[in-house]
C-alpha cells in the first residue's frame, strides 16, 4: 500500500503543476492570438465593437468579461390607494393590505386603476 502524501508533498506538486501550465499558456499565446486576430479580422470586428457591445478587458491581461445585464427594474405601479398615495401596487402577486382591506368592504380593484 503506497504512503499517503503530506500536505507539504501536495502543495509541491501543485506548485510544479501550475508552473508547467504556465509554461504551456505562454508556449500556446501565440498560436492563439493569432487565431483571434484572425477571427476578428475575417468579421471586421474591432475592439471598439467588443468595447460597444459590453464586453471589456480585464485589467491583468486581455480576458474578457460577460457584459452585464441590464438590472432588474421594480415592476411599475398599477394601483394606488386613493386615501394614501404611498400605497401603490403593481397588480403582480398577493395584494397588499391596504388593497384587501378595501376589496372586503366590496371595493373593486379596477377603482384603484392609476390612470
Amino acid at each position: 500500500m503506497a504512503a499517503k502524501p503530506t500536505y507539504k508533498e501536495v502543495k509541491a506538486q501543485a506548485a510544479k503543476l501550475l508552473a508547467h501550465a504556465e509554461e504551456l499558456r505562454k508556449e500556446e499565446m501565440e498560436t492563439v492570438a493569432k487565431e483571434v486576430v484572425a477571427s476578428l479580422n475575417e468579421y471586421e470586428i474591432s475592439l471598439s465593437d467588443l468595447k460597444a457591445a459590453g464586453y471589456a478587458f480585464a485589467d491583468e491581461g486581455p480576458k474578457f468579461a460577460k457584459p452585464k445585464k441590464a438590472a432588474a427594474s421594480s415592476p411599475v405601479a398599477k394601483y394606488r390607494d386613493t386615501k394614501n398615495a404611498a400605497n401603490e401596487w403593481s397588480g403582480r402577486g398577493r395584494p397588499p393590505k391596504w388593497m384587501q382591506a378595501y376589496m372586503q368592504a366590496g371595493k373593486e380593484k379596477e377603482e384603484f386603476l392609476i390612470r
